[in-house]
């Protein structure tokens, strides 16, 4: 007898088989359902709808990573803008330093 990849010899019943289809089937679909769950947790707009579509969850789930991007985005700039300012002030107490040293030297 050979084997496939499942364990299902080539000359297992057709009954066999169209079980073993109908359950890894059934695994697949309960796997993808428990998916949606996760998803629905993780968006706070929806985290409390236990009956939400999967459309809906898809939608939501949308929105939010675009939420999520356009904050991470802006998190960015203010990150970018607070490092120039902090150069800028770097420059000014160089200066200042230099100025000090400049007025005391003479």
């Amino acid at each position: 007898k050979r084997f496939y990849k499942r364990h299902i010899s080539v000359d297992s019943s057709g009954k066999e088989k169209q079980h073993h289809h109908n359950q890894l089937e059934r695994n697949r679909r309960q796997k993808l359902a428990d998916l949606f769950v996760d998803l629905r947790e993780e968006v706070p707009k929806i985290v409390s709808h236990a009956k939400a579509s999967k459309v809906l969850i898809l939608k939501e789930a949308t929105v939010y990573i675009h939420d999520l991007q356009k904050l991470d985005k802006q998190q960015e700039d203010d990150i970018s803008k607070e490092l120039r300012k902090k150069q800028l002030l770097k420059n000014q107490l160089r200066n200042l330093q230099a100025q000090i040293s400049s007025h005391c030297v003479k």
